[in-house]
Order: C-alpha cells, then sequence, then structure tokens
C-alpha cells in the first residue's frame, strides 16, 4: 500500500511539474505570437542565438521584450526579457531601473551581437542612459552591460 501510494504521489508530482512547465511554454507562445520580430541572432557559424521581439504599445513604443529560442516555430527558451521597468536574464532579475516616470521603451540601435534601448516618459522623451543587452559569447547569454 504504501509503495503504490508513494508512486502515486510521484507520478502526479511528475505529471503537475510538467504541465506548468508545458502551460508556461503555450502562454508565452500565445504572447510571442503577438509580438513583432525584429531581430533573429546568429553566432558566427551562421546557428540561430535567438529572437528577438517586442510587444508595440504605440509606434515605435514598448514595454515588453523578449529574446527566444525557438524549435519548429514554438518557444523552446526565453533568454532575456524585459517586463516594464525589469531586465531579466532567463529567470534571474539582471536590473530593475527606477520606474519613476516611466511610460516604455524605444529601441536606438540593432546590431549582429547587441541592442540598446531607452526609456522613455509618456512625452516620448529619454529618461535614462541606454541599456545595452549584449551577447556573452563566453557565457553563452544574453546581459546588460553595467557600466562602471
Amino acid at each position: 500500500m504504501t509503495k503504490n501510494f508513494t508512486l502515486s504521489m510521484i507520478f502526479i508530482i511528475c505529471y503537475t511539474v510538467t504541465l506548468r512547465a508545458q502551460t508556461n511554454k503555450s502562454a508565452l507562445s500565445k504572447q510571442h505570437a503577438a509580438s513583432t520580430l525584429l531581430k533573429t541572432f546568429k553566432d558566427k557559424n551562421g546557428e540561430i542565438i535567438g529572437s528577438l521581439y517586442v510587444d508595440y504599445i504605440k509606434k515605435n513604443i514598448f514595454k515588453h521584450l523578449y529574446i527566444v529560442k525557438e524549435q519548429a516555430g514554438k518557444v523552446t527558451d526565453t533568454l532575456y526579457q524585459v517586463k516594464n521597468n525589469v531586465l531579466f536574464r532567463k529567470e534571474t532579475v539582471d536590473v530593475q531601473v527606477s520606474g519613476e516616470d516611466f511610460y516604455g521603451y524605444k529601441m536606438v540601435q540593432i546590431k549582429p551581437y547587441y541592442f540598446e534601448i531607452v526609456m522613455i516618459d509618456k512625452h516620448g522623451t529619454g529618461i535614462s542612459d541606454y541599456l545595452t543587452i549584449n551577447w556573452n559569447v563566453k557565457k553563452k547569454r544574453f546581459e546588460l552591460v553595467k557600466t562602471p
């Protein structure tokens, strides 16, 4: 009885964890479907690193940004994301910036291995320094370039 009960509990826990992971990927896939692709980053060999998407709230202004890995049109991993005034590397907070007067972001430039964004207020005026998100080849991840 105890052995069967333990195996049943392990199955339920594993099934629940798997179901939650699938639900999170599905939710992200739905979000990604409404987003605008800006760039597909590739390494020196032409292999895809990730695709950069934004959710525009107005022309050229966005509040959310995602760099995702995709396979067969489905999101398999989120490499970097910006949600409101928080920048995430995977699920880890890279930095949380001041939200005072924050309205959204504008893309400043996109290069082969990095891009720059600036926080703006409701009038479209920049309220931050440029935030540079770079592909770190050695660590194989996107990260905010922090200046001293």
